[in-house]
């Protein structure tokens, strides 16, 4: 009966998601032409990687995400694939700052991308304009939307049948999930991560004011600071110490059920990350 009730709500998802438009079932994946692909993640230690990969880097295919982009190494990589999941680049009511940024990011696709490059958006953006139209403006950039509904609901076998149709996905608490899973999807035998440091907890305080501070590092960061942890900057509302861990435990979990789903599709998954938080992935040096 709990396994039923599972599937049910799993079904009920699917379709609420399909009636508000947020989800398409036409959604097909270009396929992997080489056998091995290397996601590249934000975090700290991707500085270090790049310098020692760089020759070899340039040789593989590469997805990187979010921002990358405005670091020097996106133009001298050369990367295939660039996966969004960042909320910023399909909504309006942004902070200045971050509405710099983006335009910064824009001008960079436009002007400096002089190979093709692929650039994955979530489905549940298609009626946004403002980004859409920029990234468009370079011929040699192609959009590719991705389901990233997702059902915590349903069995194993059920979940893992609607991710191969590009229906659902594991819950993509953030970007390298996404990367990873459309990677399977793309059905490159050989996953390898880079710069997935994931050392959040290490970063995260509570100062003398009883708020939620963290030290959101990124490779491309020239300053790191302590900065209130927003759950909405706009608003000016911060996490609660308990909403980060429940949000950590989904992330984790999801990684597990990608190397699950992974196995199912006979791809191997390798974490060449040094010093990662990340324990569902096989380890390996690149």
């Amino acid at each position: 009966m709990k396994l039923f009730i599972g599937n049910l709500f799993l079904l009920l998802s699917l379709l609420r998601q399909f009636f508000k438009r947020n989800l398409s079932f036409k959604i097909k994946m270009p396929i992997a032409e080489t056998n091995e692909i290397i996601i590249l993640g934000n975090g700290p230690s991707l500085t270090e990687s790049l310098t020692k990969y760089e020759d070899l880097l340039k040789q593989k295919d590469i997805a990187v995400v979010n921002f990358f982009p405005l670091s020097p190494s996106f133009c001298l990589l050369t990367p295939k694939f660039l996966v969004l999941t960042d909320s910023a680049f399909w909504e309006n009511d942004l902070s200045e700052d971050v509405l710099r940024k983006i335009d910064r990011m824009g001008q960079i696709l436009i002007e400096q991308v002089d190979w093709h490059l692929t650039i994955f958006l979530p489905y549940i953006s298609h009626r946004a304009s403002r980004f859409k139209n920029i990234i468009l403006q370079n011929s040699r950039i192609s959009l590719k939307y991705y389901n990233s509904a997702s059902s915590p609901h349903g069995h194993k076998y059920l979940q893992h049948f609607f991710y191969k149709k590009n229906i659902l996905m594991p819950v993509a608490q953030n970007v390298l999930i996404a990367a990873i899973f459309l990677s399977i999807q793309m059905r490159y035998p050989i996953v390898e991560i880079l710069g997935a440091d994931h050392s959040w907890l290490s970063e995260l305080s509570v100062l003398p004011d009883n708020i939620l501070y963290i030290r959101d590092t990124h490779f491309y960061d020239k300053e790191i600071n302590y900065t209130p942890f927003y759950s909405n900057k706009i608003k000016g509302e911060t996490f609660k110490v308990n909403e980060v861990l429940s949000i950590l435990s989904i992330t984790f979990s999801s990684y597990w059920k990608l190397n699950a789903y992974a196995k199912d599709q006979n791809i191997t998954i390798y974490n060449c990350t040094e010093n990662s938080f990340i324990d569902a992935f096989e380890r390996k040096r690149l």
